[in-house]
C-alpha cells in the first residue's frame, strides 16, 4: 500500500501543510492540494515548471535561483533546510510561507529531489508588524504627551515639531504640518507654519506635484464637520483606509466643535497602511488642541495677571494683603501715602500697629472687635466701606473707607490664606459731602426764600408735585391746592401752546405770560430743567427776574460738578471690585487645569488598558457578522433536513450546544494536529462521512473531547449538515463569551476610574474600607504594574473605619506611584493591612534601591524631590503626612538598599479622637 501512487497522492492531498517537491534544475514534481488552494494554481499549470517562473515576484527571483543551485547533498544539506519566503498567488497577492526542506540524494550521492513542507504565515507577519507600528506610534504620542509639559508658550514648538519629525519620518512622509484654519494647501502655508518636519530635498521636484489644484471649498466643508480628508495627487477620495494610499492625509484639530487647525502629511509613497496610523494622527491633533487650549489660556491668565498689577500699582486707592497673622505681606504706592508708612517698614507693620489710631468718626477709640481685619478673620465674610479716622504723630488726621475680602487657600473655602483690604482716603470726600449738605441747606433755603418761583411737575407737564413758597405768593394758591393743580391753568392759552411746542427748556429762558388764582395775568422769564428723582422723571420749572439768573446757573454748574466727581469715585471703585473678582475666577481656573494636567498623566495607560478588551469586541463582533451572513443558507438547509430529524437528535442538538459552552478547550500547534489525527480515526472507525471536515471544525472550536458522546448526530444521514449549523452556533456562543469577558474587563476599568476622579467636596469623615481605595489605584496603575511589577496583596484585616477617603485616596497614590518609579517598573510591590492595637497598619514595600540616610529627614518638607525637572513638585510626601496626621495617624518610614516601607497607622476610632459620636455622625 505505501508503494501505491494513488495512496502517496492522497497521503500529500489529505495533509494540512503546502507539500512541494522539486527535481534538481527546480521543476515542480509535487504541488499538493493545500498548495493549489493557496496559491490558485491547478496542477496541470506547474505540472514540470521552473517554481521561480510561476511563484516567486519578480524581485527575489535572481537570489533564489542563486540560493537553488548551491544546494548539495551531504552534511547539512542531508538534515534540511529551514526559511522564509514570498510566494506570488494566480491572483498577484503576496503570501509569506515558512519551509522546512529536506535534499534528498541518489545512491551516488548526486542530488535527486528537493522536498518541502511549508505553513502559510501571512497573517502572522502582518499582526507583528502591525503591533510593531502600533507600539512606535503609541512611543512618539506618549513622548510628545510628556515633552510638551517641559516647555514654556514660548519654545513649545520645540517638542511639536521634534514629534512632526518623528511621525514624517516613521510614516515615510516628506512632509508634517499644522497650519492656521482657514487656509491653504499651498507653498506660502507651509513657509509661514511654525510647526512643520520638511525634507531637505522636499522642493527639488515641481511645486505643482505637492500642492495640485483641489475643490477647497468640498475640503473645508469635510474638516469644518471633523472628517479625514484623504487626497491622492489631485482627487479627494472615499476609498476605505485598508484599500487606500493617499499621497496627502489632512487631519482636523477642533476647539469647542470648530476647526482650527489642520495636521496635514505628504509622501510619494507612505510606509504605513493609511487604517493603521490614522487613529494614532487624531489623537495627535487631539493632544495639540489641548495644548493650544493651555496655552491660550496661559495666556490670557498673564493679561489679567498684568493688567491686575498693572491696576492696583496706578490706583488711587490703598490696597494691602495681609495674612492670617494680620501681617502686611503687600503694599501698593498709594497704601504708602495713604497710610502713612515708609517703604522699609511696611512689612514690619500689621494692621493694629500702634502707629495708627484708629477712632470712629465721632472721635471714639474703634473696639478691635470691630476692626475690619477682625470681622473677615471672625466671619470669613467680605466687608463694605467701614469708615475711619486714622492718624499718627505729626500728620493731619484722615478718614479712610475700607472694604476687604477674605481670599481662600481652596475654591471650596475653609481656611483664610490671606486677607485683601481696599482703603481709599475719603478726607476730601466726606468735607465735599459735608460742602453738598451745607450747599443742599443753602438750596433749599434759596428754594424757599427765593423771589423766584419754582416748582416740580411730571414729564408731562400735567401734574404738579412741589412748588416753593414764591410760587404761592406769585399765583396766589395755597399748598392744599397743589395736588389738583395743572400747569395748563398756570399760562395764558397762547403761552401753553409755546411750552407744548417745545420752546421751554433749560437753554434759553422763554418771554411767557403767566395767569394767577384769580386770573390777573403777569410777564415771566420761565426756563425748565429735566430731573431724576428716585429714577422717576421730573420737570423743574422756574420764573425768574433777571437779576437772579447768574447767581442760580452757578449753582447749577456747581451742582453738576459735585455729581460727576462723586460718579467717578463710584466708577473707580466699581473697577477695582471687578478686578478682584476675575483674580479670584483666574485662581480656580488655575487650580482646576493643575488637576487636570495631573489625570492627564493617566490617560495614555487608561487608554492602553481599554484599547486591549475593545479590540476584542471589534474582532468578535466580525466574527459574528460573518456567521450571520450565512444564516439564511443554513436556514433553507435546516428546512431541506428538519422533517428528517427525531425529537431525540434534536435534544442532543440541543445538549451539544450547551455542553460545549462549558467545556471548550482549545489546543494549538502540534497538540492540535496529533488530536486531529486521533479524532479523525475515531470518527472513520465509527463510519462518519466527511470525518476530516468534521475534525477540523472540532478542533477549532474546543470540543474535540465530547463531540464523540453524540453519537446519534454523528450516524445521522445528514450529520454533516446537522454538525455544520451546531458549529456555526457554538462559534458564535464563543464570540459571545469573548464580548462579555472584554465589557467585564472595560467596566472594571472604568469603575475604578470613576472611584479614583470622585471627591468628596464637603471634606466629612465617613465610614469606608481602606483596602478599596487601594485595589482602585491599582486598577488605576495596571498598565505600568503589568510591566513587570510583581503586586503581592497581604490584606490580613480589612475594617470598615470613619476616615476621609478621597483623601486617603491620593495617599494611596502618591505611594504607590513612587513605589514604582524607584523600582523603575520592574519588581515586588507588597501592600499589607493588619491590626496593632487601636490602629490598622497600611504598609506599602518596594524591592527598590532604597532611599539613602541623609535625605529621609527631608522627604516629608514641601517642596523637596530629588526627581528631574517637570517629574515632581516636592509636595507629594508633604500632602500625605498632612493628610495622615488629618486622620490623627502616624507615617513611619524604614529603608535599605532592596527594601523600602512606607508604614501608614491610622485610628480605628477617629470619632473618639475627635471628640464625635459614631451614631450621631451615622445618622
Amino acid at each position: 500500500m505505501l508503494n501505491d501512487p494513488l495512496f502517496a497522492k492522497t497521503i500529500l492531498d489529505t495533509v494540512s501543510s503546502l507539500v512541494l517537491a522539486l527535481d534538481p534544475e527546480g521543476r515542480i514534481l509535487v504541488f499538493n492540494k493545500q498548495c493549489q488552494s493557496k496559491t490558485g494554481y491547478t496542477w496541470e499549470e506547474v505540472k514540470g515548471q521552473f517554481f521561480w517562473d510561476i511563484l516567486i515576484p519578480e524581485k527575489e527571483k535572481s537570489l533564489l535561483q542563486s540560493e537553488f543551485r548551491k544546494i548539495r547533498p551531504g552534511g547539512e544539506g542531508e538534515k534540511g533546510h529551514r526559511f522564509e519566503n514570498i510566494w506570488l498567488t494566480k491572483a498577484g497577492e503576496e503570501i509569506i510561507v515558512r519551509w522546512e526542506n529536506t535534499y534528498i540524494a541518489d545512491a551516488e550521492g548526486n542530488l535527486e529531489l528537493v522536498l518541502g513542507t511549508g505553513t502559510d504565515i501571512t497573517d502572522e507577519i502582518t499582526a507583528r508588524e502591525t503591533l510593531e507600528i502600533q507600539t512606535s506610534l503609541e512611543s512618539i504620542l506618549y513622548s510628545f504627551s510628556r515633552d510638551i509639559n517641559q516647555f514654556s508658550e514660548e519654545n513649545w514648538e520645540i517638542p511639536v515639531n521634534r514629534s512632526l519629525a518623528s511621525l514624517s519620518q516613521f510614516l515615510g512622509a516628506r512632509l508634517g504640518m499644522i497650519f492656521d484654519f482657514p487656509g491653504f494647501l499651498n507653498e506660502v502655508t507651509m513657509l509661514r507654519s511654525k510647526y512643520k518636519y520638511r525634507e531637505e530635498n522636499f522642493f527639488k521636484s515641481s511645486r505643482s506635484d505637492f500642492f495640485p489644484d483641489l475643490n477647497w471649498r468640498l475640503i473645508e466643508d469635510k474638516l469644518c464637520e471633523n472628517q479625514v480628508v484623504k487626497i491622492s495627487g489631485s482627487q479627494i477620495t472615499e476609498i476605505p483606509l485598508v484599500d487606500y494610499k493617499p499621497n496627502w492625509v489632512l487631519i482636523p484639530i477642533q476647539k469647542h466643535g470648530n476647526t482650527t487647525h489642520v495636521l496635514s502629511f505628504y509622501s510619494d509613497d507612505f510606509l504605513v497602511p493609511l487604517h493603521l496610523y490614522v487613529s494614532y494622527l487624531v489623537l495627535f491633533a487631539d493632544l495639540f488642541s489641548k495644548v493650544w487650549d493651555r496655552i491660550l489660556f496661559q495666556r490670557e491668565l498673564k493679561e489679567e495677571r498684568d493688567f491686575l498689577t498693572k491696576v492696583m500699582e496706578t490706583s488711587e486707592e490703598a490696597i494691602t494683603i495681609l495674612n492670617p497673622d494680620g501681617e502686611i505681606v503687600y503694599a501698593n504706592k498709594s497704601a504708602e501715602v495713604i497710610l502713612g508708612f515708609t517703604q522699609d517698614e511696611k512689612y514690619k507693620l500689621k494692621y493694629n500697629s500702634p502707629k495708627f489710631m484708629h477712632r470712629t468718626l465721632d472721635g471714639r477709640i474703634f473696639s478691635p472687635d470691630d476692626q475690619p481685619f477682625a470681622v473677615v478673620i471672625r466671619t470669613k465674610k467680605p466687608v463694605r466701606e467701614i469708615l475711619q479716622t486714622i492718624s499718627w504723630e505729626g500728620k493731619k488726621e484722615k478718614v479712610i473707607s475700607i472694604s476687604g475680602a477674605p481670599s481662600f487657600k481652596d475654591k471650596e473655602g475653609g481656611e483664610i490664606e490671606y486677607v485683601i483690604f481696599f482703603i481709599s482716603d475719603i478726607t476730601h470726600k466726606i468735607e465735599q459731602e459735608k460742602q453738598l449738605r451745607e450747599s443742599e441747606s443753602r438750596f433749599q433755603a434759596f428754594y424757599q426764600l427765593t423771589t423766584e418761583a419754582i416748582w416740580i411737575t411730571d414729564a408731562n407737564l400735567h401734574r404738579i408735585y412741589d412748588a416753593n413758597r414764591a410760587f404761592f405768593e406769585k399765583f396766589g394758591y395755597t399748598s392744599s391746592e397743589i395736588s389738583s393743580l395743572q400747569n395748563i391753568d398756570l399760562f395764558t392759552e397762547d403761552s401753553w401752546k409755546l411750552i407744548l411746542a417745545g420752546n421751554l427748556t433749560d437753554q434759553i429762558p422763554i418771554d411767557l405770560i403767566a395767569k394767577k388764582r384769580d386770573g390777573n395775568l403777569f410777564p415771566i422769564s420761565a426756563k425748565s430743567k429735566i430731573i431724576h428723582d428716585k429714577g422717576v422723571v421730573q420737570v423743574a420749572i422756574s420764573i425768574q427776574d433777571v437779576s437772579h439768573r447768574r447767581e442760580i446757573n452757578e449753582l447749577r454748574t456747581y451742582n453738576r460738578e459735585m455729581t460727576a466727581k462723586n460718579e467717578l469715585i463710584e466708577k473707580q471703585k466699581e473697577e477695582l471690585v471687578s478686578a478682584l473678582d476675575r483674580l479670584q475666577i483666574a485662581q480656580e481656573q488655575l487650580v482646576l487645569s493643575e488637576k487636570m494636567a495631573a489625570l492627564g498623566q493617566l490617560i495614555a495607560g487608561i487608554a492602553h488598558e481599554i484599547n486591549n478588551p475593545i479590540g476584542a469586541i471589534q474582532a468578535s463582533n466580525q466574527n459574528l457578522r460573518s456567521a450571520q451572513m450565512g444564516f439564511p443558507q443554513r436556514m433553507r438547509v435546516l428546512k431541506e433536513i428538519y422533517s428528517l430529524i427525531d425529537y431525540d437528535t434534536l435534544d442532543e442538538m440541543m445538549e451539544l450546544i450547551r455542553e460545549s459552552y462549558d467545556t471548550m478547550e482549545f489546543i494549538s500547534g502540534l497538540e492540535a494536529r496529533r488530536q486531529k489525527k486521533i479524532l479523525i480515526q475515531k470518527l472513520e472507525d465509527a463510519s462518519v462521512k466527511d470525518a476530516e471536515t468534521i475534525a477540523d471544525s472540532a478542533i477549532d472550536l474546543g470540543i474535540h473531547e465530547i463531540l464523540l458522546k453524540y453519537g446519534r448526530i454523528l450516524n445521522h444521514s445528514y450529520a454533516s449538515e446537522i454538525l455544520e449549523i451546531i458549529f456555526r452556533q457554538i462559534q458564535s456562543l464563543h464570540m459571545s463569551k469573548t464580548i462579555q469577558v472584554a465589557v467585564d474587563r472595560v467596566s472594571k476599568i472604568i469603575y475604578a476610574l470613576k472611584n479614583y476622579s470622585h471627591f468628596d467636596q464637603l471634606g466629612k469623615a465617613m465610614p469606608s474600607k481602606v483596602t478599596d481605595g487601594i485595589d482602585t489605584v491599582l486598577t488605576i496603575y495596571q498598565d505600568k504594574i503589568k510591566r513587570g511589577v510583581n503586586v503581592i496583596r497581604l490584606f490580613e484585616a480589612e475594617p470598615t473605619i470613619y476616615c476621609y477617603p478621597d483623601d486617603l485616596i491620593h495617599v494611596w497614590t502618591n505611594l504607590i506611584f513612587n513605589s514604582l518609579q524607584a523600582m523603575n517598573f520592574k519588581g515586588d510591590l507588597t501592600i499589607r493591612t493588619f491590626i496593632d492595637k487601636e490602629y490598622l497598619i497600611v504598609s506599602v514595600i518596594d524591592s527598590g534601591p532604597g532611599i539613602p540616610l541623609e535625605i529621609r529627614e527631608k522627604i516629608f518638607q514641601p517642596f523637596f524631590t530629588t526627581k528631574a525637572a517637570g517629574e515632581g513638585s516636592g509636595m507629594g510626601l508633604g500632602i500625605v503626612k498632612r493628610v495622615v496626621e488629618r486622620h490623627q495617624g502616624r507615617i513611619h518610614l524604614d529603608s535599605k538598599p532592596g527594601r523600602t516601607e512606607f508604614q501608614v497607622a491610622l485610628p480605628m476610632n477617629l470619632l473618639a479622637m475627635m471628640g464625635l459620636d459614631w451614631e450621631t455622625e451615622t445618622k
